[in-house]
């Protein structure tokens, strides 16, 4: 499911809570987004069912919590992705600084 995010990379070096946290997030973002959809799904309805229907302010601010309840779950699973890359390159780094400090010793 990464590759929805161009993140396949990050499969190959994550640990079993690493991928269970990323797939719990995953679930959370796929649930929200639902919630959107169905919200959408059921205004444009009752706008196709007549143009002149007003849309009850509790479901518009129902659907504006929907989206906001999206956004933050794309966001938290970004902020742990961007963890997660965070520290495989400081781990990569540290492996070529410790190369490096081989190679000039010797």
């Amino acid at each position: 499911m990464l590759e929805h995010y161009a993140l396949d990379w990050l499969e190959t070096d994550l640990s079993e809570p690493d991928r269970a946290r990323i797939d719990e997030l995953l679930r959370a973002v796929e649930e929200t987004d639902q919630l959107v959809v169905e919200f959408e799904g059921g205004v444009a309805a009752a706008l196709a069912r007549d143009e002149e229907t007003e849309v009850p302010l509790s479901v518009v601010l129902s659907g504006m919590r929907h989206y906001q309840r999206s956004q933050l779950a794309r966001m938290r699973l970004f902020q742990h992705l961007g963890a997660l890359g965070q520290k495989q390159i400081s781990a990569r780094l540290g492996a070529i600084e410790e190369y490096l400090e081989e190679a000039t010793s010797s």
